[in-house]
């Protein structure tokens, strides 16, 4: 066998047998032949990828586009490998390419929809969802993930629609199912999101996700046995299983056993590590052992809270790069309260006013320990008060100009004030308005002499914590093979 197209049709053959490293041999054996052959570079790229050797794959991709650089389906494909490999942006760039060629590429646009989604840009993703709908309606998938960034905006009842849509077409599509349920829990409908998540385990009984996502359910609904039975059985399919760890650690919180809960979360961070949500539970499962079970003049309770510290800042170095503004803002508010509580306040006002950048839940919390913190911990002069305020500074800023112009204006304009456009001046008045203003430009040192008990209070983490079944991108790549080993290239180099 010396010709690259005899090495060709092996390739084929044993890659359709699932034969991948054999094929792989065969496909070389066809380039070495034929160094400029495109459908040598082309299949092997595609099998790389079943393979989950994606790095080469893109290479194989990149190769083939140097020889046909006007292949649709190559772009698509380096599209899909670089979704696999979390490198987005670029992956934007080869669907475009893709788009370029054939406007009317369905799959592409769906696939930049799912980077897109990664990204969280959610409304052009939808955009592209949409695109990928109008050419094929009934690309089921694309409706679920469509849901998943109906999700993320918050639009549920659109999401549990495009849900719908998703099992109407293909009622088997179990993560549809789960995800569907986690919509009906935010909308409240507990007892449909129940009802939902056990069709889901009817299909598929053995998944971990399921159970977990029933036992949230449970727990936030307050049954935490039945709660507990579930996130026992979703560890029994998978002891390993990083979420289910975790909210059995969160169930333990309820139950005050506080040692348990940090054991749970410590698993759910050795088997999900990266994860800024678990190390945020730790933390707080720390902190309220530390609180109910040492005094706060002992040392060790200082040690503790040291610790609590050092995991809270873990987990905002790791919420980085999450996109959980909800989840970063929490935890900036839960360190900005240990610092506060630490006395060191400094600290304590920085982290709050990140916090307060973010809109979200604990917003409002986070600007009353801050203002407290500002106001009578830190205790600034009036004048960086008004200038260097944490809190509405620019509204602070124009409001001690205005004061400062006024003063300044009506304490030494008075004699030019011509009385033929005022009238008579009522001196009086006049100077007590300005003493008026300057009372004003001086509140806040004079607020600060004013004792003020503040109630501190460190809330407990976001509690429903759902996880969305994700974009089945393996199930992609073997599309692709089963498709690319039977379609010709349409331009082969030669």
């Amino acid at each position: 066998m010396n010709s690259a197209d005899e090495w060709l049709k092996k390739g084929v053959e044993l890659a359709k047998q699932g034969k991948y490293e054999e094929a792989l041999e065969a496909f070389e054996r066809a380039i070495e032949s034929e160094p400029s052959n495109a459908e040598a570079w082309y299949r092997k790229g595609i099998v790389l990828g079943v393979a989950g050797r994606y790095e080469e794959a893109l290479v194989a991709h990149v190769r083939t586009l140097d020889l046909d650089p006007e292949n649709v389906e190559v772009w698509y494909l380096k599209g899909l490998v670089l979704v696999t490999l979390k490198r987005y942006e670029e992956s934007l760039d080869a669907l475009e390419k893709a788009l370029e060629i054939n406007p009317e590429y369905s799959e592409a646009w769906y696939l930049k929809g799912l980077a897109l989604v990664s990204l969280e840009r959610y409304e052009e993703s939808l955009d592209a969802f949409d695109k990928a709908l109008e050419i094929n309606p009934e690309n089921d998938v694309a409706w679920y993930n469509k849901g998943i960034a109906l999700y993320r905006l918050e639009r549920y009842e659109e999401a549990v629609e495009a849900y719908d849509k998703a099992l109407n077409i293909n009622p088997d599509l179990v993560e549809a199912l789960r995800n569907k349920g986690v919509v009906l829990y935010e909308l409240g409908s507990y007892k449909e999101a129940l009802n939902t998540y056990n069709k889901s385990m009817e299909l598929d009984p053995e998944n971990a996700l399921s159970h977990k996502n029933v036992g949230e359910l449970y727990l936030n609904i307050g049954n935490q046995n039945s709660a507990t039975d579930e996130v026992e059985r979703a560890l029994g399919i998978d002891e390993n299983y990083a979420y289910a760890w975790h909210l059995k650690g969160k169930i333990q919180i309820e139950k005050h056993d506080y040692d348990g809960a940090i054991e749970s979360f410590n698993k759910a961070i050795s088997n999900g590590a990266g994860n800024p949500s678990f190390l945020l539970w730790l933390a707080y499962a720390e902190y309220l052992k530390t609180e109910f079970s040492l005094d706060s003049e002992d040392v060790k309770y200082k040690e503790s809270m040291v610790s609590v510290i050092r995991n809270l800042e873990r987990a905002e170095k790791l919420s980085e790069s999450s996109g959980e503004q909800g989840l970063r803002a929490y935890i900036f508010y839960f360190l900005g309260s240990l610092y506060y509580k630490n006395q060191d306040i400094f600290s304590a006002k920085e982290k709050l006013q990140k916090c307060i950048k973010v809109d979200s839940e604990i917003k409002h919390s986070a600007v009353l320990l801050l203002d407290y913190i500002w106001n009578h911990q830190i205790k600034p002069p009036f004048w960086e008060w008004w200038l260097g305020s944490p809190i509405n500074q620019v509204r602070k800023i124009v409001m001690f100009l205005f004061l400062l112009l006024a003063i300044v204006g009506l304490s030494f304009g008075h004699p030019f004030i011509p009385e033929v456009y005022f009238g008579k001046i009522h001196w009086g008045f006049y100077m007590s308005f300005v003493l008026f203003l300057i009372v004003l430009l001086f509140y806040p040192s004079i607020e600060q002499i004013k004792t003020k008990d503040f109630e501190f209070k460190v809330h407990s983490p976001p509690s429903f914590d759902p996880v969305l079944s994700p974009a089945r991108l393996e199930e992609m790549m073997t599309r692709q093979l089963e498709e690319g080993m039977t379609r010709q290239v349409a331009h082969k180099a030669r």
